[in-house]
């Protein structure tokens, strides 16, 4: 009976474990992601903002569904922090990223986390912005891939207050 006992337990452990790492990986892909999104280390380097934009949105790629790809880029949502950072003549610096799981469907295979980024300008506008928003993973042979990603674009009202 105790060796029974002893596998369930072991088993059980093994499990949680597994939950807990497939949410670790999710969330290491989903800041990978953020710190590529916003990170802006000179903005004198943005000379060629589509040529910029089209830049970050082939390092993004790789971490998003095929839908939400054609969503970000058809939206070109790649190009509104650097358009950003060359405006207004200022660094962006992701500072904190904070991740926080608000749903699962292990059937689907998603996982769904809220998040908060405090991000820091610095160059001719110097202040501290917070972005929150919502963003879904989804399991695929691949591994975890970003299907979809909102989020309240506060970097914009921020600079300009």
């Amino acid at each position: 009976m105790l060796k029974k006992l002893s596998v369930l337990l072991l088993f059980l452990l093994v499990i949680g474990c597994s939950n807990s790492s497939d949410e670790q990986s999710a969330m290491q892909l989903a800041k990978e992601f953020k710190m590529i999104q916003y990170e802006i280390t000179d903005y004198t380097h943005i000379s060629d903002l589509t040529e910029y934009q089209k830049n970050i949105l082939e390092k993004l790629k790789p971490y998003l569904t095929e839908e939400e790809y054609q969503d970000f880029s058809a939206n070109r949502l790649a190009g509104i922090v650097p358009s950003i950072a060359q405006k207004y003549k200022t660094n962006i610096h992701v500072e904190d990223i904070t991740f926080t799981k608000n749903q699962e469907n292990k059937e689907k295979g998603t996982i769904g986390f809220s998040y908060t980024i405090t991000l820091k300008s610095s160059g001719e506008i110097n202040k501290t912005i917070v972005e929150k928003g919502n963003m879904i993973l989804t399991k695929t042979a691949e591994g975890w891939l970003i299907s979809n990603d909102s989020s309240e674009h506060s970097l914009l009202r921020g600079i300009n207050k």
